[in-house]
């Protein structure tokens, strides 16, 4: 496989992820990409964080992109604040 179709396999497979997290909050691709601070599309995001990371395998830089920008740092908090939700 070329690095290309690798990075159009991560794409697709992180449009797939950001359609069911929408689907599942109710909320639209620009409200999960906003800068909204509302607690529902923070727990969307930090959801499709957790989930981009660990089923399409994307880097931190990917994800954060692909939420309108947010730095990888962000998105790191995120999958923090997520881990520790999972251990409950």
């Amino acid at each position: 496989m070329e690095k290309k179709e690798i990075e159009e396999g991560k794409l697709c497979n992180l449009l797939r992820i950001k359609k069911h997290v929408c689907v599942m909050y109710g909320i639209s691709f620009e409200d999960l990409e906003g800068k909204s601070r509302r607690r529902t599309l923070v727990i969307a995001r930090k959801i499709f964080s957790s989930l981009a990371r660990k089923n399409a395998n994307a880097s931190l830089r990917e994800i954060g992109h692909s939420l309108g920008g947010r730095s990888g740092s962000c998105i790191f908090y995120y999958l923090v604040k997520i881990s520790a939700l999972e251990r409950l």
